[in-house]
């Protein structure tokens, strides 16, 4: 079980408070008055997108809904528009956090992983976990991403309660006569073997196609499609939170 490490933690807080200031913006509204709607204090929101603290789930998706945006923006990779128009309250964000917490503690316990378990792999007092569970507090956003892969659940599954459903079972074939056994066929040669390069990168340098075919790549791929969406002034924010972190 990899535990959670405390930069890549600070990065995705910085990042997340850069995409909360960017809808806040986009529904037109400052501080206080998304603090009011939220019910949240002026200076957490502020904290939150100055990624100096962490919103949780029930946070970002009011906060969602009064940029009239779907609360995937926050995560998926080519956010659109939502069609539909929600108002965010209070009393919404206090019963999406009993939600979540409810939620969370169902996957816990059907992965068979104890709150000792999930504190130790978030690095956290199990005390808050337990606070958590009872939705008396906001899990970090960050940390409920990465206790998806260690719950085997998907994000969404804290907002609808729904989970990918498993793939059925292949079904084999029974052969009315043993064939003659072949050898296997060799495996297809790496970028870095002299294969072809994959359509559409061929104008590439051979570097850079390795690095595109590589599938240990996909997450930064990912990323870097992730930021191409966001705006040069977002872009801007960002790497001033990152030189922030580093310096």
């Amino acid at each position: 079980m990899t535990v959670m490490t405390e930069p890549k933690q600070i990065l995705k807080r910085k990042m997340l408070g850069v995409l909360m200031r960017s809808v806040r913006n986009r529904a037109g509204l400052n501080v206080q008055e998304t603090a009011a709607l939220l019910g949240l204090p002026p200076e957490t929101l502020l904290a939150c997108e100055e990624g100096r603290q962490e919103a949780g789930l029930p946070v970002l998706e009011g906060l969602a809904r009064l940029a009239n945006l779907p609360v995937s923006y926050f995560w998926s990779e080519t956010p659109f528009p939502s069609p539909e128009e929600h108002a965010a309250t209070p009393r919404a964000v206090a019963i999406r956090r009993k939600m979540v917490g409810i939620r969370l503690r169902q996957a816990r316990e059907e992965a068979g992983r104890t709150p000792q378990q999930v504190a130790e792999f978030l690095g956290c007092p199990v005390e808050e976990v337990t606070r958590c569970e009872a939705g008396q507090a906001d899990i970090p956003f960050s940390r409920l991403e990465a206790l998806t892969g260690l719950l085997n659940v998907e994000l969404n599954y804290f907002l609808n309660g729904a989970k990918e459903p498993s793939a059925p079972p292949e079904e084999v074939a029974v052969p009315e006569a043993a064939a003659p056994a072949t050898p296997p066929a060799p495996p297809p040669p790496s970028p870095a073997e002299g294969a072809p390069p994959a359509a559409g990168l061929e104008h590439l340098p051979p570097d850079i196609q390795a690095f595109l075919q590589d599938p240990t790549n996909i997450l930064y791929i990912k990323l870097a499609m992730r930021l191409h969406n966001l705006s040069a002034d977002t872009l801007r924010t960002l790497a001033e939170g990152i030189l922030d972190i580093t310096y």
